[in-house]
């Protein structure tokens, strides 16, 4: 019981001195880490490795307060990236472009999207209405960052499919207002599993571009989807 109450303990304490923690929406954007600045320069070393690891950053206790809390402090606290997502919030239309294959001719359609910040500035939310070959089209999509594993992650569901994407992002500017992401699905046609890229970025006027991109059948990459949003 002792056991259990050490571990739960921290948690509630922490969840409880964060419930009204704002996110500073101003915040400047973060830069980019050693990670992304390798992966732009193609240098896979040992400091590109070590800054690609998660959980490697430690945290000191201020005086009074256990390692155990000041951890989950850290763990909860909304930082720059949180700003960052902030920045993406509001009321867009929305132009879709849907590539059906590397070669396809572009299928354009119109939609909205409302975006805000929820659970004290920690996550963005995603509402997407829309259509997509002429049917009516509804998304819902989750973005936040995760302090312990440092990445961005990001999480879509729709109403034209059962299956959840899920991917894991970083910085891809030196003020991160490019994000990519990585993740995979299983292709419904073979049952295999199959990678996919996205990357959202902020443009300076405000308007944000979210582009995704898929393989063909030999494992090539195409550009599949591109919206653009448009702030009201």
């Amino acid at each position: 019981m002792s056991l259990l109450r050490r571990l739960v303990s921290p948690a509630l304490t922490a969840a409880l001195a964060l419930a009204l923690a704002p996110v500073q929406a101003d915040a400047k954007p973060p830069k980019a880490g050693k990670a992304a600045k390798a992966a732009r320069s193609g240098k896979t070393g040992k400091g590109a490795r070590a800054a690609q690891r998660p959980g490697t950053a430690r945290v000191a206790a201020t005086p009074g307060e256990s390692p155990e809390m000041s951890a989950w402090m850290k763990a909860a606290t909304p930082n720059e990236h949180h700003g960052l997502l902030a920045r993406m919030a509001g009321s867009f239309s929305v132009e879709s472009r849907f590539f059906a294959g590397p070669d396809a001719e572009a299928q354009v359609s119109q939609g909205t999207a409302e975006q805000t910040m929820i659970l004290g500035g920690r996550v963005l939310r995603q509402d997407f209405t829309g259509n997509m070959s002429g049917q009516a089209f509804q998304g819902l999509g989750l973005v936040g960052y995760d302090n312990v594993r440092q990445a961005y992650y990001s999480y879509w569901v729709d109403g034209m499919s059962t299956m959840p994407l899920m991917h894991d992002g970083q910085c891809r500017t030196p003020t991160c207002e490019v994000i990519e992401f990585k993740g995979q699905y299983r292709d419904p046609l073979t049952g295999k599993p199959k990678k996919t890229r996205t990357t959202s970025e902020v443009a300076a006027d405000g308007h944000l571009v979210f582009t995704m991109y898929d393989q063909d059948a030999r494992g090539r990459e195409f550009k599949s989807l591109e919206l653009i949003y448009t702030r009201k």
